[in-house]
């Protein structure tokens, strides 16, 4: 009794939904697209990702463009600009407390990136290219019918580093341009905006 009403009430505050023997069972083939909100905003921004989904599992290709502007979020050094000019990623997810898409999950991916770096003294530019993988946590909440929000943490590796193995600068129209952020780890946050069918 005590193991039924505290399974009653985690699902109540997860928002899960609860499998009764009476009720059909859903159809747990289905699909989603979902666009990157945060990346959206951003200036030339496109972040779209789609794929299958088998009930609570579900994988996903992915395209992101987007100019970099603000020093404090990119990490480029004074004197340049930087632009991602594309990412392709792909993932595996799992929702681990539904049957659906929906609630809280799990993602691994996998994203190959192009950077452009801009001297902004003589307009040399300069193409740079990395590997990253990388687990996300994120929770769907359904909004209406197969429409969801998605907030996400996310924490990718460098596997191939922009400015190589060794982390050194790169010289770009004569200047050195050094980024830490893109060392090591690349850190985000943002909101997904999609539709689960």
């Amino acid at each position: 009794m005590c193991a039924g009403a505290f399974g009653l009430l985690l699902a109540i505050l997860l928002h899960t939904p609860l499998a009764r023997a009476d009720e059909p069972s859903r159809a747990p083939l289905g699909g989603f697209v979902e666009d990157d909100v945060g990346v959206l905003l951003m200036a030339g921004g496109v972040g779209l990702f789609a794929g299958p989904s088998y009930g609570p599992l579900r994988a996903g290709v992915g395209y992101y463009r987007f100019d970099s502007p603000y020093r404090a979020l990119s990490g480029a050094p004074e004197g340049f600009e930087l632009s991602v000019r594309h990412i392709v990623s792909l993932d595996a997810t799992w929702h681990f407390l539904a049957d659906q898409i929906e609630g809280p999950y799990v993602r691994l991916m996998g994203q190959w990136k192009r950077q452009r770096v801009e001297n902004r003294d003589n307009g040399a530019r300069k193409h740079l290219d990395s590997v990253l993988v990388g687990p996300e946590l994120g929770w769907a909440w359904r909004v209406h019918a197969g429409l969801y929000l998605a907030p996400r943490l996310g924490a990718l590796y460098y596997v191939k580093r922009p400015q190589g193995q060794e982390n050194q600068p790169v010289l770009v129209g004569g200047k050195p341009y050094d980024n830490e952020r893109h060392h090591a780890w690349d850190l985000f946050a943002t909101l997904g905006a999609g539709y689960a069918f």
